[in-house]
């Protein structure tokens, strides 16, 4: 990791109050959001992730899970069916062979070439262009050791040296505190379904994780100031309606998960924040301006998927719950 943890939660702590407060990250769910008729991008494959930063997205999130060859790749389920024309689960094929498969299956990118993506391939595909938070998925046909995926992710990354923030998130916590583990430097965020933000805090906090990621309804300004306190981080998941994304910005959160990246755009565009004030002082072109000052700013999972009742899939173990 060449970015380093410290620096990078201190960016993710946003202070409470919304007027002077720092600009939640904006964090597109699987780049634009999970398969869906009105979605034109297959959900975590590279056009879905840049089309996401287009839209205004800091970051992007992905799931991860291991193939029959050892290899992170980059898809939700546990099985190939969903989102790709294949059948069978992810863990009983090699990579050339998931490779073979479309992954923009009933989409209108179907049958242009776009493939499961591995993570090795993100970082490469994506660096110096965004953040992003990599989602490790625990379940899987054969029950592949917790370890054993903590470690595939850990060698792929410092492999890659990815120079832009990395967050890892997961709904098991031995999944996170075997990362922290491995190399404490690494950002890790604990996720936690409908009604459990508090429990999370709690978790986060007592296994030195970084951040809690909950599911978004409930979540409150109380839980983020509960959460400051102790220094983490909080991105709710996922906010899709205009007036939740407005509500969870008011109550300081630290990023916004949503299938929506442009309309989470539009609206932190209606804020003033820190951010906007810093770049309005620092610029070099005002000429009443007597300080000579340079820019000194820095600038910088997740179920309820693809309908506006915010609800997830049913393959999880709570519908609310699916990142």
């Amino acid at each position: 990791m060449l970015i380093k943890k410290g620096l990078f939660v201190l960016l993710l702590l946003a202070p409470i109050a919304l007027v002077g407060a720092t600009r939640p990250l904006n964090i597109g769910h699987r780049g634009t959001g999970s398969n869906a008729p009105d979605n034109p991008y297959p959900e975590n494959t590279i056009p879905s992730f840049e089309q996401a930063i287009a839209e205004g997205a800091d970051m992007f999130e992905l799931d991860v899970t291991l193939s029959a060859d050892g290899v992170v790749v980059v898809i939700h389920d546990d099985t190939l069916d969903r989102t790709t024309d294949c059948n069978g689960c992810v863990d009983a094929f090699t990579l050339e062979q998931i490779k073979q498969c479309d992954a923009a299956e009933g989409t209108s990118l179907e049958g242009t070439g776009v493939t499961v993506p591995t993570l090795a391939e993100v970082f490469e595909a994506f660096e110096g262009q965004a953040a992003i938070n990599v989602e490790i998925k625990t379940g899987s046909c054969s029950g592949i050791p917790v370890a054993d995926l903590v470690d595939a992710v850990d060698e792929v990354m410092l492999e890659s040296g990815f120079p832009d923030p990395i967050v890892l998130s997961s709904f098991s916590l031995q999944a996170m505190v075997l990362s922290e583990d491995l190399d404490p430097e690494y950002v890790t965020a604990y996720l936690v379904g409908q009604g459990e933000a508090g429990d999370g805090i709690l978790a986060a906090s007592g296994n030195d994780l970084d951040g809690v990621h909950p599911f978004f309804l409930g979540v409150n300004a109380d839980h983020v100031a509960w959460a400051d306190s102790l220094g983490l981080f909080i991105n709710p998941w996922t906010v899709d309606l205009p007036v939740f994304i407005r509500q969870l910005a008011q109550d300081g959160v630290s990023g916004i998960i949503s299938n929506e990246p442009d309309i989470v755009a539009s609206i932190l565009d209606e804020f003033e924040w820190e951010d906007d004030d810093d770049d309005n002082d620092d610029d070099t072109g005002d000429d009443d301006s007597d300080d000579d000052t340079g820019d000194d700013d820095e600038q910088d999972d997740d179920a309820a998927d693809d309908d506006t009742s915010e609800e997830g899939d049913d393959d999880d173990d709570e519908v609310c719950c699916s990142a």
